[in-house]
């Protein structure tokens, strides 16, 4: 078959208009791909060749600059009618002359949808330039303090120190937590078993007067206001020593519990900028046209997002704020940042490795969207079934296994360590059997640009001024306020971020997360090569790559496909 009774090649020049040409190419190859931020873009495999008069137009065009770019579309006729099927760009300084034989080999680019996005992908922007950037609190309310002082207590036993402690000057159950507690002049009592001694107990709690009960757990209804515990207190069991022979006089103090709001003073972070601002101010760069849509984020959601734990736990990340690091640091500095350069494909790497999102780039009824969404958004709409068109598959049902996917663990990183291995901020590593994996694998996500955990940055040298500090917020009488259960900005932590997003697209059906044995929804490990013949054009042009493929290894999900367009053969790399 001649390319031209089914394929049709145009190109369009301001000075010449829209101009049909005809490439002297025997066959022409399509393909799908995994992009650079995107999860896959399409692609022209196949040089196009003019000659003759043809090569005579695209020298004309020559003559007006070697920096001109011209339009590219090949349309295909299905159903009575033109369609376009793939549009791209040809730069004369990328395109190879032969004057000796009037030959031209095209340098034609992609200019499908995500085109745009990919060239200004690393351009750096001041984070500051975006407009709007709200002041944020790191609480609530106010964080009460009370302190019920030394009290006499005799006959303690001497099998139980550590709950000792003085709630003379509170009432319970309204929501004070023992942050501080101090034990002294400990003498001996009436037998060898008990002893006397004085105990002072500091209380705190988070008050907030009046209105709705505010976002988080924990919260006591205390007439018309609310309160609750700043932290669980860690019961320093035996802090106190031995008291078999207590000698009068000794002074003790118990372990200090700390607030979860550090300093327990409400600061005030005021140089912030919304992911919802940044997100359509960076994909609209240079010119760029996108309109944003994620129901993961809130960001013109269309409702289209599968009901699950991921997008339940999504709607506490839609007021999403970040910072440069130094003014989370130092917040009540009189001069606050005024430059911190990112690109694009650096604040979506943080997402994407903080949240398990993807981004697709698509285009329809002439608007273009930049969608991104948890990664179990993706995985739900199945497509072509090749099953139903067996016959005409001449290569399947051989596999392999990806071992770069099958990891003995699997590492979680922020910028820099704040509470150690093992701690709600930096979590713990997702850890596999290791009879079913190489135990040298490791795989990690390196939020190599983030740090979440304000209450540590506060004033320390250890953290770098240059990062983005983040924190998920809420609003609450019209200001915004870190949301936060039992340490500060503790939506933010990796133990957070496994529990509610890492449990999809695993390498194995369960592992063991911060200690805890968990069941996972399996990822994509098993790579299978598959060939269809007879297969036209049109087929391939109403094709979905981001939709699923059946073959009789189930339904996989398109890594690369290319279409051969002379020989009517489709070939597809899936993943089961």
């Amino acid at each position: 078959m001649a390319l031209s009774n089914k394929y049709r090649f145009q190109i369009q020049e301001t000075t010449i208009g829209t101009v049909d040409v005809n490439p002297i190419n025997s066959n022409i190859e399509f393909g799908y791909e995994s992009g650079d931020i995107e999860r896959i873009k399409k692609i022209l495999s196949t040089d196009i060749i003019l000659t003759n008069a043809d090569y005579q137009i695209i020298k004309g065009l020559e003559a007006t600059g070697v920096c001109q770019t011209i339009n590219f579309y090949i349309d295909v006729y299905c159903s009575g009618a033109w369609v376009r099927e793939f549009t791209g760009l040809i730069k004369i300084r990328k395109c190879k002359f032969n004057a000796h034989k009037c030959r031209v080999v095209l340098g034609v680019e992609t200019n499908e949808s995500a085109k745009c996005l990919n060239d200004i992908s690393q351009e750096k922007v001041n984070i500051y330039d975006i407009p709007f950037h709200p002041a944020v609190y790191s609480f609530v309310g106010t964080i009460e303090t009370i302190t019920c002082t030394y009290a006499t207590y005799t006959d303690v036993p001497i099998s139980i120190p550590a709950h000792i402690f003085n709630n003379s000057c509170i009432t319970a159950g309204q929501g004070w937590t023992l942050t501080e507690n101090k034990i002294r002049n400990i003498t001996a009592g009436s037998t060898s078993s008990v002893f006397n001694c004085e105990c002072e107990t500091t209380w705190k709690r988070q008050y907030v007067i009046g209105g709705t009960m505010p976002s988080g757990t924990g919260w006591i209804a205390i007439g018309l206001n609310w309160a609750r515990a700043v932290t669980t207190f860690a019961d320093p069991a035996n802090s106190y020593g031995s008291y078999a022979a207590p000698l009068a006089g000794d002074i003790k103090e118990a372990n200090t519990i700390t607030p979860y709001f550090g300093t327990g003073t409400a600061e005030t972070y005021d140089n912030g900028t919304y992911l919802n601002d940044a997100l359509p101010y960076f994909v609209n760069l240079g010119g760029c046209t996108y309109t944003v849509i994620s129901d993961f984020f809130g960001i013109n959601p269309d409702a289209t997002a599968p009901t699950n734990t991921a997008y339940t736990a999504a709607a506490n990340y839609r007021r999403l704020v970040f910072w440069k690091n130094a003014d989370v640091k130092r917040p009540n500095v009189v001069q606050n940042s005024t430059k911190m350069f990112i690109t694009f494909e650096e604040l979506f790497n943080e997402l994407k490795t903080m949240f398990n999102v993807e981004m697709s780039v698509y285009e329809t009824l002439g608007i273009k969207y930049v969608r991104i969404e948890h990664v179990s958004y993706f995985d739900n709409t199945n497509g072509l079934d090749l099953t139903a068109q067996w016959a005409n598959v001449i290569k399947a049902n051989e596999y392999i296994y990806l071992s770069d996917k099958l990891p003995s663990q699997e590492k979680f990183r922020f910028q820099s360590e704040t509470d150690g291995q093992n701690g709600t901020f930096d979590g713990s590593p997702i850890m596999y059997d290791k009879n079913c994996t190489d135990a040298k694998t490791i795989v990690e996500f390196n939020a190599s640009l983030s740090m979440t955990n304000f209450a540590a940055m506060l004033d320390n040298e250890s953290v770098s001024d240059t990062g983005l500090a983040w924190a998920a917020t809420e609003l609450q009488n019209s200001q915004n306020f870190i949301l936060s259960t039992s340490e500060l900005n503790d939506f933010m932590t990796w133990t957070k971020f496994q529990d509610q997003f890492y449990y999809y697209n695993r390498p194995f059906t369960s592992g063991t997360v911060n200690g805890v044995t968990k069941t996972f929804t399996l990822g994509r490990i098993k790579s299978e090569d598959v060939e269809v013949i007879n297969y036209d054009g049109c087929s391939f042009h109403a094709l979905n790559p981001v939709q699923l493929i059946k073959t009789k290894l189930g339904w996989g999900k398109v890594e690369n496909m290319k279409y051969d367009a002379a020989n009517g053969k489709l070939s597809l790399s899936l993943l089961h």
